[in-house]
């Protein structure tokens, strides 16, 4: 699922070993749900299943190597990060797609 919305690039890297029944998760998920009803979809990397675009990403895996994998989430908009340690909620989406 990749944001792409007015020229518009979301990503979000998850470390999937997060409690999987937290309600912020659960929030995100249904979030994305209901964005993609509307073509606005959002790229997720899990850190199991998805390291090596962890590794692709040189700024994110240093901030892994320093801050630890508890940094996770982290989200990347048109290349830029702008919200770790936490989901981007519907108003932080709005937000960056409006900046565009």
């Amino acid at each position: 699922m990749e944001a792409k919305k007015d020229n518009s690039e979301i990503v979000v890297y998850e470390n999937n070993d997060e409690v999987a029944d937290s309600i912020e998760l659960r929030r995100f998920n249904k979030l994305c749900k209901i964005l993609e009803s509307k073509n606005i979809c959002i790229k997720r990397y899990s850190f199991v299943e998805d390291r090596e675009q962890f590794r692709q990403n040189k700024d994110l895996w240093h901030l892994i190597c320093c801050a630890g994998i508890d940094m996770l989430p982290a989200t990347y908009v048109n290349g830029k990060i702008e919200k770790i340690e936490g989901y981007p909620t519907k108003k932080d989406i709005y937000r960056w797609m409006s900046d565009v």
